[in-house]
Formats: structure tokens, C-alpha cells, sequence
């Protein structure tokens, strides 16, 4: 679970920083790459994601964008 906190806290950084919709895309792209999750993980990371993104009313949901 380690690699899953990691990932997220990387991640729930860029909006928190308010990083735009590109650029968060861009570096997902460099950590989603790094930090390999078990399909378990990656899809509560998913779900969580979605919800974030919905709560801030991001327009491009980043894991529906191809890298």
C-alpha cells in the first residue's frame, strides 16, 4: 500500500498546487509510468481520482486522456 499513498499524495499535490488540466495530465503521464499499482489498486486509485476530479470540476478527467 505504500506505492498506492505515494502515488495519490504525488498526485492530489498537483491540483492542491493548482497545476492546470495539461499539465497535470503531463506529469500523471511521468508518475502513472513510475508507479505501477496491482489492478486492485489502480482501480480504487481510479475511483478515487474521478471523485476528485469531479469535486473540483476538472473539464479532462486525466486517466480518459491518452498519454
Amino acid at each position: 500500500m505504500p506505492w498506492y499513498r505515494a502515488k495519490w499524495h504525488l498526485v492530489h499535490n498537483l491540483y492542491q498546487i493548482e497545476y492546470n488540466a495539461e499539465q497535470v495530465r503531463e506529469m500523471f503521464g511521468l508518475i502513472d509510468g513510475m508507479m505501477h499499482l496491482r489492478v486492485d489498486l489502480e482501480k480504487r486509485f481510479e475511483q478515487e481520482l474521478d471523485d476528485l476530479e469531479e469535486s473540483l470540476q476538472m473539464p479532462c478527467p486525466i486517466q480518459n486522456r491518452s498519454m
